[in-house]
């Protein structure tokens, strides 16, 4: 049972410093950033606040559902990227024909 967290300072009064974390009595990570203190503290919490058996049914759920969603992902309209990369595709094909020499001829005879 984890009767407290505590997060201190490495260098007491440098608020620059870097953190160490404790759970209950022992020292669990050193030289934390703020960031990284902060995610290992919440990641703490979550672990105390829903149950294992509770993340694993969830965990479990996702799993099955993954396979089902595959066909309406087929059915559904092409995504932003989808059709971002097929434009690509087509100014990269039409950019291989050859051109009209002609017309770009006289353009630059004009110049």
């Amino acid at each position: 049972m984890i009767n407290r967290i505590v997060l201190e300072l490495e260098t007491p009064g440098d608020s620059r410093t870097l953190f160490r974390l404790s759970v209950g009595d022992s020292v669990v990570a050193e030289s934390l950033t703020a960031v990284q203190a902060h995610i290992l503290v919440g990641e703490v919490l979550d672990r105390i606040a829903v149950p294992r058996q509770a993340r694993e049914a969830a965990r479990a759920e996702a799993v099955r559902q993954t396979p089902r969603r595959e066909p309406e992902r087929d059915q559904m309209e092409p995504s932003l990227m989808d059709k971002g990369v097929a434009f690509v595709q087509a100014l990269r094909a039409r950019s291989q024909r050859p051109a009209a020499r002609g017309d770009r001829e006289g353009f630059v005879d004009s110049l």
